[in-house]
């Protein structure tokens, strides 16, 4: 399966996944067509400077810089002018695409992690739990991120089952896991701990392994995490440097806004997990008392002349210095709520998927998403412990998803900010449902490389 060749399991995947979107377009389970609109109103000003009806000048990047990158392909094909409907066609359209090419990429890591059953394992609980295709209904920063993901576990399996070296050297396969790195990085940018922690296990990989292929191994992971580091770092200088007409935030002025969120969140309601909207937050004493103080601070801009956007930063570390001890409980809080998925843009009233509808059928559906994913948490967490003494080269399996949970958890939070990290559990879950067949091809992957060592070939590679 290290082959790219399309296959009749392929195809049964893109079947079963293009009849999960058709279920889901039947149903009312549809997150909001544009998120928070701002991707979408910055994709459609870039797609009309790549038709040349705008100039470079008006391209604006209010929040992470691939989500509008991505959305302005598929909105460059839509002609200006015409209703947002159109636009959220054409990006929907685009993102089927792009998922099926995802499932298929995360088949083929985890056959070359595993074998070819721990591939198919993989790509069966994508669509067991299909999160992807939920998210993919809202042009929104999270089917980049998954993809990325994707494609950075695709580069994983190849650097670990020593695909990196051999006549073609490591190019292969850095600019694989540096392309993926950098797809969730600028879709994603609270996932940037991902990076210390792929150098982390570089230099684990290279001081206490000390043979040839753990080495390759960490010179590789180096490669991609300092490249992508690079790339991060030019991409926001050169954002922070264009023209701020028309943007309604800049970079800093959203992390602040989510943190001021994130300091009302479970603070006098620790139970209370409802999405952080009014529609949604009725009645809600934390959501009230982040309105207050929100209109207390702009009511202090009007009077002291000094900008709410300083204020506000200024008001965030100020709660966190008096209140240590309580943002520690609202992080704990958080880590718990960040690993369990709810619907939030739908009223348990207006639930309605494959034929059942309701206030019943909303909690129901919601128990059995929550038990699968548990159970999907349950088996990384036994194969992480079971393999504690080989984390470093099983890196991408886990470092997403504590890069997020960690970020997150100390910020604000919201279950879909989770959507990376599930390409590598899937991919950790499928090596601990096949163990065998993961042993198995790592026993005569180590036996190839020694073979060829003997013989003064270079190692193993495809």
């Amino acid at each position: 399966m290290s082959k790219l060749r399309f296959d009749g399991f392929d195809l049964l995947l893109v079947l079963g996944l293009l009849g999960l979107f058709l279920l889901l377009a039947a149903s009312s389970l549809r997150p909001a067509k544009f998120g928070d609109q701002l991707i979408h109103t910055d994709a459609k000003r870039l797609a009309a400077v790549f038709r040349g009806a705008a100039s470079w000048r008006e391209a604006t990047f209010t929040l992470a810089p691939g989500p509008v990158l991505y959305y302005a392909i598929p909105y460059a094909a839509v002609r200006p002018g015409s209703p947002d409907e159109a636009y959220w066609r054409a990006g929907f359209a685009f993102t089927i695409f792009a998922m099926a090419a995802a499932l298929l990429i995360l088949r083929r890591a985890g056959a070359l992690a595993g074998g070819e059953a721990a591939g198919r394992a993989a790509a069966a609980m994508a669509l067991l739990l299909p999160f992807a295709v939920y998210y993919s209904y809202g042009n929104s920063a999270e089917p980049l991120s998954y993809i990325g993901a994707c494609v950075l576990g695709y580069g994983w399996a190849r650097n670990r089952s020593g695909h990196a070296a051999g006549a073609r050297g490591r190019w292969p396969t850095v600019p694989v896991m540096c392309a993926g790195l950098l797809l969730l990085l600028l879709a994603r940018p609270t996932a940037i701990l991902v990076i210390p922690l792929m150098l982390a296990s570089a230099f684990v990989l290279w001081r206490f392994r000390a043979t040839m292929e753990s080495r390759r191994e960490a010179v590789n992971i180096s490669y991609a995490a300092l490249a992508a580091a690079l790339v991060v770092a030019g991409v926001s200088l050169g954002v922070a440097a264009l023209p701020r007409n028309r943007i309604v935030s800049s970079q800093h002025d959203n992390f602040y806004q989510t943190v001021f969120q994130g300091c009302f969140q479970f603070r006098k309601e620790p139970f209370d997990w409802r999405h952080w909207t009014k529609d949604v937050r009725v009645g809600s004493v934390d959501y009230a008392d982040w309105l207050r103080t929100r209109e207390a601070l702009l009511a202090q801009a009007a009077s002291t002349g000094v900008p709410y956007w300083r204020l506000r930063p200024a008001w965030v570390l100020g709660d966190f210095e008096q209140h240590p001890v309580l943002h520690l409980r609202m992080s704990a809080i958080r880590l718990l709520a960040l690993h369990v998925w709810r619907v939030n843009s739908l009223l348990p009233a207006d639930f309605r998927f494959a034929g059942m509808g309701g206030r019943f059928w909303f909690y129901a559906f919601h128990l059995v998403v929550n038990g699968a994913n548990c159970l999907l948490l349950g088996i990384c967490l036994r194969f992480f412990w079971r393999n504690r003494q080989n984390l470093a080269t099983l890196w991408m399996l886990w470092a997403p998803w504590l890069a997020l949970a960690v970020f997150h958890s100390m910020l604000y939070v919201e279950a879909r900010y989770l959507f990376a990290s599930l390409p590598g559990l899937y991919l950790a879950a499928a090596l601990a449902l096949s163990p065998a067949r993961a042993e198995s091809a790592a026993r005569r992957q180590a036996a190839g490389n020694a073979e060829a060592v003997e013989c003064g070939r270079p190692l193993t590679s495809a």
